[in-house]
């Protein structure tokens, strides 16, 4: 499978990267969530005993946002007659493993402590619309009941924070990534909808963009 024809080259430090925090604060159609979605997809697939679990803040928003979504990358893989697609509860599950993707809402970040993998070790944790959460501890309380669990040598749990960052520069998270911006363990990568170089994005799209945006658009000739 070439990944190049799937992802734009704007995420390949997915990977590349050895950072154990990779924050994606990506503006509107930057195409950040099929870039992670099929980063995940490949990774679990390389390692049959890998297990992903994907975030929202209000569980109620998993089912159309970060289940569809790996949905769509392991069916952009030709592989998703692998897999077992739940909705209650909501998991995919690979059907000659037993491992997979689970999904789940942190209504209460305490509660996260006795969420359970029956097969194999979670190696990666998304955190998707992270801006919905109250706070980075709200986040760090569910992160630390997997990180706390060994991983076979030279692994490590990998999280990913994606989110569209605030105008407002005094948020929560605006700040708390000022303050990891210099540390080895997390990569702040920043992405628009310049970055799709292989112009997944419609005419329309762009153009409705440039509408919005009138005062700073820039147009992507194909």
């Amino acid at each position: 499978m070439n990944v190049a024809k799937l992802v734009n080259p704007a995420f390949d430090h997915l990977w590349a990267t050895n950072a154990s925090n990779i924050i994606e604060e990506g503006r509107r159609a930057s195409t950040k969530s099929s870039a992670i979605s099929m980063y995940l997809a490949m990774g679990m697939m390389a390692d049959e005993n890998a297990n992903v679990v994907c975030y929202r803040k209000v569980a109620g928003n998993l089912k159309r946002s970060v289940y569809e979504q790996i949905n769509w990358a392991l069916d952009e893989l030709h592989v998703s007659w692998l897999f077992r697609f739940k909705t209650s509860p909501i998991e995919i599950i690979d059907r000659r493993n037993g491992s997979g993707f689970y999904f789940s809402g942190v209504d209460d970040p305490s509660k996260q402590k006795s969420f359970k993998i029956a097969k194999g070790y979670v190696r990666w944790l998304w955190f998707e619309e992270a801006t919905e959460f109250s706070n980075f501890t709200e986040i760090h309380t569910v992160q630390l009941s997997y990180t706390r669990q060994k991983l076979p040598k030279g692994m490590q749990v990998v999280t990913i924070f994606s989110y569209n960052p605030p105008r407002n520069p005094y948020d929560w998270i605006n700040e708390w990534v000022e303050t990891v911006r210099e540390d080895p363990d997390f990569l702040v990568v920043h992405t628009t909808y310049l970055d799709d170089k292989l112009h997944f994005l419609s005419e329309q799209y762009l153009h409705d963009i440039c509408r919005l945006h009138l005062n700073r658009c820039f147009f992507i000739a194909k």
